[in-house]
């Protein structure tokens, strides 16, 4: 399509900001007073022998509902005033935390400014400035070419390490291989595989255009994306891919948890990726995601998550838990003006300008200056330490191939050998090239 003028890529910014007012409204988000994000119709308790009791008392006169995870020894309490459900049930020492919500890019959500803005709507420098990276209402993947030269293959092993994406999915054949073929025999796509509109709930495959406006989600491709940059840097791994974020962006510690359980149930992952990030009330580990912590931990995961994109050096979860290792990004000159940073963060890598694989999609803006901004062919440029995030972790993997070692001693030799450089803030350096 070639439009003679910028309306119709003026017309699709304004249809974004719609769909992304409506789509947090479907989501059932809500932020608390310290900027923290949870489902407003859920909390999270820890399970032990008097919580029925507890929950009956605090909650009388109610109705709610209780879906337990046993493995984990949490459960998800389904309530109409979450806030309000949390106070009471901590009154009577029940262990009670927010379903916090995780996001691909959590500043996205807590900086008003972005509501009501018109300059987003009639700026044309989105198309030349990285400052489009901030806007949250499109998804700021920049179409790209296959890059040159084409990326290793595998070499032939028996065994491989695994690591599993926990992101917004996968963009296959019908459920049934990676669309992209560079995928093709290095990303797993597990049986039942998941797929339909993810509006309340993450599915695995990368959901493209849920609503059928021709416009790609906000964050549709982000687990595409992160699939290659692992594929790309430990070719000998197998890539196990789960859906925890919706094509917009946002997943749940409850819906986390689940995820966790079925993957485990599964196969056991040497080395485990979450790009996506919450903050907390009061700085804490969500109550969910520390159990799924924990259990990857025991099984011998290695647990990798990058640090976040809002130039703060507040703790971002799951990557400020201290058993996982959390990324930040760098760009050519050092740290990413974006990247979150403190003695939290464990490594950093680069972040900027990142060419992976990315779905396949023609979008409604049609050709502007020689360029149509929302047709994507298999490849997309990206910036953020969700790209940073999976190069550590697969360096990790490869270092277990090159050196026939467990993810443990592979972590040490990557991220925590003493001799390692560092950056101030951001941890050890990971350049893979």
């Amino acid at each position: 399509m070639v439009s003679s003028d910028n309306s119709g890529i003026f017309d699709v910014l304004q249809k974004h900001a719609e769909r992304f007012r409506r789509r947090v409204e479907e989501a059932r988000i809500g932020w608390t007073g310290e900027g923290a994000a949870f489902r407003t119709d859920s909390v999270i308790v820890r399970l032990d022998e008097s919580v029925r009791e507890r929950l009956e008392q605090a909650l009388r006169g109610e109705e709610f509902a209780v879906d337990e995870n046993t493995k984990l020894g949490v459960a998800r309490v389904r309530v109409q005033r979450p806030m309000d459900a949390l106070a009471r049930l901590r009154e009577v020492g029940v262990e009670a935390r927010p379903n916090y919500v995780y996001f691909a890019g959590p500043s996205f959500f807590g900086n008003p400014s972005f509501f009501g803005n018109p300059s987003f709507f009639g700026n044309p420098s989105f198309f030349g400035n990285p400052s489009y990276v901030g806007n949250p209402q499109v998804n700021t993947a920049t179409p790209g070419a296959e890059p040159i030269p084409a990326w290793p293959e595998r070499t032939e092993r028996k065994q491989r390490p695994v690591v599993a994406v926990l992101d917004t999915g996968l963009e296959t054949v019908d459920g049934k291989e990676p669309r992209h073929p560079v995928l093709k025999g290095h990303a797993i796509v597990h049986s039942p595989w998941t797929t339909g509109p993810d509006l309340t709930e993450a599915v695995d495959e990368d959901m493209l255009d849920v609503d059928g406006d021709g416009l790609l989600e906000r964050v549709a491709g982000h687990g595409t994306f992160i699939t290659g940059i692992v594929r790309k840097h430990a070719p000998d791994a197998d890539i196990e891919v789960e859906g925890v974020l919706s094509s917009f962006g946002d997943g749940d510690d409850w819906h986390l948890a689940q995820i966790v359980t079925e993957l485990l149930g599964r196969t056991t992952p040497n080395v485990v990726n979450m790009s996506f990030g919450t903050y907390t009330e009061d700085d804490t580990c969500p109550l969910a995601m520390g159990e799924a912590v924990r259990l990857l931990r025991e099984k011998g995961a290695v647990v990798v998550a990058s640090a976040g994109n809002d130039a703060t050096c507040r703790p971002a979860f799951p990557a400020a838990h201290p058993e996982v290792i959390a990324v930040g990004a760098l760009d050519c000159h050092g740290p990413a003006w974006f990247t979150n940073h403190g003695p939290w963060v464990d490594a950093c890598a680069p972040g900027v300008g990142v060419v992976s694989t990315f779905v396949f999609h023609d979008g409604p803006a049609g050709e502007a200056c020689g360029a149509d901004p929302d047709r994507y062919d298999g490849w997309a440029s990206w910036s953020g330490t969700s790209f940073a995030a999976p190069k550590v972790a697969a360096a990790i993997a490869r270092e277990m191939v090159v050196s026939g070692i467990d993810a443990d001693v592979a972590a040490h030799r990557v991220v925590f050998d003493r001799a390692l450089f560092r950056v101030p803030e951001l941890g050890t350096v990971v350049n893979l090239g």
